[in-house]
């Protein structure tokens, strides 16, 4: 990976299907308010559930990426705050080697 890379702000949400049903409309406004009010440069990456989501229906500048196999075990992990909330497990998949070499 460049040093240039390195050393870039990356910011990553993350989609997947849930009690909630969040869409793709809304990682495109939260993007197009991160490039409007973030003055550094960066990149913005989602991490979506490609089983389930186009990745035509995101803007362009958003770098898409399919949540990894290691983190799709999690999805099936219930929350602890009930049925209307999602699980977040997946996400601890950020403290893995595996995310520090993708997302720096």
């Amino acid at each position: 990976m460049s040093r240039r890379r390195r050393n870039q702000l990356t910011l990553v949400c993350w989609i997947y299907p849930g009690p909630r049903n969040y869409r793709p409309k809304y990682v495109n406004v939260l993007y197009r308010r991160v490039k409007q009010f973030v003055p550094m440069r960066h990149r913005f990456v989602c991490i979506y559930d490609d089983t389930y989501y186009k990745a035509g229906h995101f803007d362009p500048g958003i770098e898409l990426m399919p949540i990894p196999e290691s983190a799709r075990p999690l999805l099936a992990l219930g929350s602890l705050a009930g049925k209307m909330h999602p699980a977040c497990f997946a996400r601890l998949w950020h403290f893995s080697e595996e995310a520090a070499e993708l997302l720096p």
